[in-house]
């Protein structure tokens, strides 16, 4: 004989149970977001900048896994453990790595450009890491979503882009709503790569931070909020726009620049990222005069 009681705390329990998959996707109950922030935080000219950028994005991974429900992975690379062995140790030690994680990596420090499409990270104890470097080791662990975000100069080294005046633009206090959070970092797959400058143009930053890396969150920050389906075409086409610079610097403007293979949807079966390209470097390359365009990459 079936107890009433019993069965009645059953079926609750399976109400339950069902609510949570439909608000909750499966996915996140397994998935891990692996955050690897560095910043050149004791950098005598941009480490102040590369404090606030740190602040800010750690704010960031801390709200992804708290309105996706992913465990959060987190690892702060700052200060002397600034450089290449240790950098990549952090990347291709991350492990493990399922077909349902995300894996983002930023970076905000110095930069140079070694004849590539994609900066190289030059570190305070005179070793460098490239960007492109960083991509390969990370699409190898085939993770659902990789970002990766450089806030770096892109050009001759010994350049630094720092002015000490505050920017004057202000950010949004809000932290979205959950389902957009879903939306972007839940149901999406494939990878962007983004520079804060073109090559052989110098990134800037102010004692809020690096500008790219503001403007990046500033149009995070309002697709997360939008009453409109949330979208990374959008993000990213917004945190692109030239960003206008003092008068007394050399540079009249900053350019970053992105490549993306980007799909809606959770399931990455066939671990294959060939997508639409939404805003490849290399058709920006082709628009360049000749004399302005970067020497190939020869290892690509």
């Amino acid at each position: 004989m079936i107890n009433k009681n019993h069965q009645k705390t059953a079926n609750t329990s399976f109400f339950l149970i069902a609510i949570s998959l439909v608000f909750f996707p499966i996915i996140s109950l397994a998935a891990t977001f692996h955050a690897i922030v560095v910043t050149d935080t004791d950098d005598l000219k941009i480490g102040k900048s590369a404090k606030v950028d740190k602040i800010n994005i750690n704010q960031l991974t801390r709200n992804i896994s708290r309105y996706t429900g992913m465990k959060l992975g987190g690892i702060d690379i700052l200060g002397k453990q600034v450089n290449s062995r240790d950098v990549s140790a952090a990347i291709s030690t991350l492990s493990p790595v399922s077909s349902d994680d995300v894996i983002l990596f930023y970076y905000a420090g110095h930069g140079y450009n070694s004849s590539s499409k994609w900066p190289t990270m030059d570190f305070s104890d005179e070793s460098f890491l490239s960007l492109r470097t960083i991509k390969e080791i990370l699409v190898a662990k085939k993770p659902r979503l990789l970002l990766i975000f450089a806030d770096t100069c892109n050009r001759e080294r010994n350049d630094v882009g720092f002015y000490g005046t505050r920017s004057g633009q202000s950010r949004s206090n809000s932290h979205g709503k959950e389902e957009n959070y879903r939306q972007l970092f839940l149901k999406t797959r494939g990878f962007i790569i983004a520079s804060s400058s073109k090559p052989g143009t110098l990134s800037w930053s102010t004692r809020d931070g690096g500008l790219f890396t503001n403007q990046l969150l500033r149009s995070l920050e309002a697709e997360l909020v939008s009453n409109n389906l949330p979208s990374w075409q959008n993000i990213m086409t917004s945190a692109i726009q030239p960003i206008k610079l003092p008068s007394n610097l050399p540079d009249n403007i900053q350019e970053p620049y992105f490549d993306t293979n980007i799909f809606r949807g959770m399931s990455q079966s066939d671990n294959n990222w060939q997508g639409e390209n939404n805003n490849s470097i290399e058709e920006w390359l082709k628009q360049q005069p000749p004399q302005q365009r970067p020497v190939e990459d020869p290892w690509k």
